[in-house]
């Protein structure tokens, strides 16, 4: 699991603090851990496809919209940009723009923003903690001032500012607007409700937005929760919005202490899912937790399962193959003929060993011994709460998107 250095961005209406990102330029830094100093390329290769904010607005920010990913790419090189909001806290009388209210087309809009009347025809909505709004590429919007927020996002830097009230930079120069450009990427559809609406829940996970780019989740948290991370792919990462929570993820070797992450209001980790491999984040395919069996590995070492004879060493998964186990068994515990339970290669679930013992798996409340696949998210005091996002192989556009 990683924690980066935010990259906190000062401008003339408020802060951005950039909690994650693979923006060029912009690349996040791991910030504790046996992997501090690396950059979120060095993890994971590529261009990282989501961009993680806090905005911290003190003034409204322009209106403005986003290209999707069809004219990112003929104009930029580049991808769109479809995005979120969560509201984490707004001071009295805070509002944003979402959307058109009224029906109007490519002509009308450029006339509009001549005179300087764009936002008359902008659904204006008050805000309170809580609120979400789903951005799909196209939508004209703005943060108001007195908005704290947590911004999902496609990795894109790509805006095309429409108004900026007339005001100066913070060089005292009027800010760049792209008028004609944003002309061509606008939807001028006009939706009857631009909220996402959703049920909270204690406890449990709240989906808030499914579309192609993220999947997001909302956690109330009063006690542990489990979390399985087989449908996350690649990752999932966790933005702590209220209280402390520490996450812990069950390490796969049993010689190894599970790893632990304490995340503070403002902060996000990027925990590695299945398709990161078999390995524990933050460690080479050397490393003790590795479940990677591979040649002069004994079958006293900690870290491997034993190679034994009809088992192939460069099988990803080589469990020991002994009467009675199934190759296909994914948590094969030590319940095999002529292995003992002194074994150090024996996964521990017998009588007497407790939650403490350094073979055990973690017994935590709500959290099943037999699972090494997800992580566990433990609230520090009343309760914390987070977001929880992820890349999805196959999604249904939701929240707001249009159809």
């Amino acid at each position: 699991m990683y924690k980066f250095q935010p990259i906190v961005k000062t401008l003339v209406w408020g802060t951005e603090s950039w909690v994650l990102s693979g923006v060029p330029g912009n690349e996040s830094v791991v910030v504790e851990g046996p992997d501090a100093g690396k950059k979120i390329t060095d993890i994971f290769p590529g261009q990282f496809p989501l961009l993680i904010k806090f905005i911290d607005a003190h003034d409204d920010l322009s209106i403005q919209v986003h290209p999707d990913d069809e004219l990112a790419l003929k104009r930029h090189n580049c991808k769109g940009k479809t995005e979120m909001w969560y509201i984490i806290s707004a001071g009295e009388g805070a509002h944003l723009l979402s959307g058109l209210k009224e029906q109007i087309d490519a002509q009308k809009y450029v006339e509009l923003v001549e005179k300087g009347e764009i936002v008359s025809v902008l659904a204006d909505h008050k805000v309170a903690p809580g609120d979400v709004f789903f951005l799909p590429a196209g939508r004209i919007h703005a943060i108001g001032g007195g908005c704290y927020l947590a911004e999902i996002q496609q990795t894109s830097d790509i805006t095309y500012r429409i108004y900026d009230y007339g005001r100066m930079g913070l060089d005292g120069k009027p800010r760049q607007l792209h008028t004609q450009e944003a002309k061509d990427a606008i939807d001028y559809r006009v939706y009857p409700d631009y909220r996402t609406h959703y049920v909270a829940a204690p406890d449990t996970s709240v989906s808030l937005v499914s579309c192609p780019y993220f999947k997001t989740e909302l956690l109330e948290l009063t006690g542990p929760f489990a979390r399985d991370l087989t449908d996350c792919g690649d990752f999932l990462i966790a933005i702590a919005l209220e209280g402390q929570t520490r996450l812990v993820r069950r390490s796969s070797c049993p010689a190894c202490a599970d790893e632990v992450l304490t995340l503070n209001p403002g902060e996000c980790a990027l925990i590695p899912g299945p398709a990161f491999g078999h390995s524990r984040s933050g460690n080479s395919a050397d490393a003790p937790s590795s479940l990677s069996v591979r040649p002069g590995l004994s079958a006293d070492d900690h870290s491997s399962f034993s190679v034994r004879s009809g088992v192939s060493a460069d099988d990803p998964l080589p469990f020991t193959a002994h009467p009675g186990v199934s190759a296909d068994d994914p948590l094969p515990l030590s319940a095999r003929s002529g292995v003992s339970a002194d074994d150090p290669l024996s996964l521990s679930a017998r009588p007497g060993v407790s939650a403490d013992d350094p073979l055990s798996l973690s017994a935590r409340p709500g959290v099943s011994a037999d699972d090494l696949r997800g992580v566990c998210f433990e609230p520090v005091g009343s309760g914390s709460k987070l977001l929880t996002t992820f890349v999805p192989s196959t999604a249904v556009c939701g929240g707001s998107a249009p159809e």
